[in-house]
């Protein structure tokens, strides 16, 4: 098993937009061959207001090779492609 974990920073503007964009994302992972799970949730580096700012992805794969078959592009890409 391969676990890759991918930390991402939204600035306070965006925090909504790409909220709404990671059920997509998260959903069209889970469906890769190859993954045992993919998990998305806030990290460290929440404003003064308790707000995240910071969020974390979370990937179980089957093999380093399940990983590089689907030609995958790295989490980051592939959040803002789909914002």
């Amino acid at each position: 098993m391969i676990g890759v974990y991918a930390g991402v920073s939204v600035k306070p503007e965006h925090v909504e937009e790409f909220l709404a964009s990671v059920p997509a994302l998260v959903e069209a992972s889970r469906k890769d061959a190859g993954n045992i799970s993919y998990d998305f949730g806030p990290a460290a580096g929440e404003t003064p207001a308790g707000e995240p700012r910071t969020f974390a992805f979370i990937e179980r794969w089957e093999s380093q090779q399940a990983l590089e078959e689907i030609g995958r592009a790295s989490c980051r890409e592939r959040v803002f492609r789909a914002v």
